[in-house]
């Protein structure tokens, strides 16, 4: 009896320490990938055109936007969107790259924490490789039945072009 007792401690202690080191190399891959998202955010800084023009595209659960962005000296001068969006049009601020790197951020920064009852649970981040801002990220979610997001949202950059200046 002392034998099954002993074992089942051991088990016990054993799945507890498991999870902990899968917690803790979860935890130095966010810092990493944090730290990354730093570097590009000033790569970007020092390598974007001062006059450029993308598609701003978002999907989650019940939502979904297609933006036309345009940008002179660095600040978004115009954004248009497509008729067929089921969400509406927000500030011009919110559709710039720069805003984008601060929402991952922001995402890093919250440590996890809930939305809407939903836990974070990843973030998936694609960069593009000429000007380091990210072309696609999502933020995917763990939530209970229910939920209209339904787990997640994607973000995406698209026909990114440098354009002239008048």
């Amino acid at each position: 009896m002392k034998k099954k007792r002993l074992y089942t401690i051991l088990i016990i202690v054993f799945v507890l320490l498991s999870i902990s080191v899968l917690l803790f190399l979860q935890q130095q891959k966010n810092n990493s990938d944090r730290q990354l998202l730093e570097v590009k955010a000033s790569e970007w800084v020092e390598k974007s055109p001062k006059d450029y023009s993308y598609t701003y595209k978002f999907n989650c659960g019940e939502g979904w936007g297609n933006y036309y962005v345009i940008a002179k000296d660095g600040i978004i001068e115009s954004v248009t969107e497509d008729e067929n969006n089921a969400a509406g049009l927000l500030e011009n601020n919110y559709y710039s790259i720069g805003n984008l790197f601060n929402q991952i951020k922001d995402k890093y920064d919250s440590d996890k924490s809930e939305e809407d009852g939903c836990l974070l649970q990843s973030i998936e981040i694609n960069y593009n490789e000429e000007y380091s801002f990210p072309e696609r990220y999502c933020f995917k979610y763990d939530c209970p039945p229910g939920v209209a997001d339904g787990g997640g949202y994607c973000y995406s950059i698209a026909d990114f072009k440098e354009t002239e200046s008048e």
